[in-house]
């Protein structure tokens, strides 16, 4: 699976994901065969404070 890491020990621990393509963030986490999108974000934004 595509992914990295996220900023945040929270979401790393339920196995979030987070996807940068151009200057967008995904946050996202695959169940089973469904992948759950969790957040779309520009990177300028304080993306990690949003998701608090």
């Amino acid at each position: 699976m595509l992914g990295n890491k996220t900023p945040l020990s929270s979401l790393n621990e339920k196995k979030y994901l987070m996807l940068m393509i151009d200057k967008y963030a995904c946050i996202y986490r695959k169940v089973e065969n469904t992948v759950y999108i969790y957040h779309i974000t520009e990177l300028q934004r304080d993306y990690p404070k949003l998701m608090k």
